[in-house]
């Protein structure tokens, strides 16, 4: 009796400048793919949820998506699970951000908001869809939200949103260390794919 192989799909892809192809997998992994087609790959603390990764310049991977407050988050982290879980288990997954360095290790977790629900939640669905990162390392993230209450910082273009239950798009830029965001912003009458 022979175990069949088991199904893997990539969920989303990127490459850097040299040329590495960076992959998701649905396995709890990411493939870096050089260009002579040499595969590694690297298991990330993650089984669903990513939506999107990026490359960056020091051949770390970044990953954006929802998770629920299972994800581990890293010391220093911007919102930590523990504050994520206070709100996530009436209205489900939250949205993160992950830095995995070149050799597989994680750099930092993070979840984007903390919804706290009240008594009478209206469906909320809070997704990080997009994913960028710059020379220095900050993270670009872009994704939508129904929360009225996600963090935006000080100075933010649109610092206030909606209602709950209405969708808009929000943008943010993290920090390299995933400590806290340089800005976060919502886009109203917005939405992110």
């Amino acid at each position: 009796h022979v175990a069949a192989p088991s199904q893997t799909a990539f969920i989303a892809i990127a490459a850097d400048n040299a040329g590495n192809l960076y992959a998701a997998l649905s396995s709890a992994a990411v493939a870096r793919i050089d260009p002579s087609g040499n595969m590694v790959t690297f298991p990330i603390p993650i089984s669903q949820g990513v939506t999107a990764i990026a490359a960056g310049p020091d051949g770390s991977f970044y990953l954006t998506g929802t998770a629920d407050a299972y994800l581990p988050t890293t010391p220093g982290a911007w919102i930590s699970a523990a504050q994520a879980a206070a709100g996530v288990t009436a209205i489900g997954p939250l949205p993160f951000a992950m830095r995995i360095g070149p050799s597989g290790q994680l750099i930092y977790s993070t979840f984007l908001d903390s919804y706290h629900t009240p008594s009478n939640p209206p469906a909320v669905n809070i997704v990080g869809s997009a994913i960028a990162v710059d020379a220095a390392g900050n993270a670009y993230i872009a994704g939508t939200s129904t929360d009225p209450d996600f963090p935006t910082t000080a100075g933010a273009y649109q610092g206030q949103c909606c209602t709950e239950g209405n969708e808009t798009a929000f943008v943010l830029k993290l920090n390299p260390a995933g400590t806290s965001p340089v800005y976060s912003t919502f886009l109203t009458g917005q939405t992110a794919a």
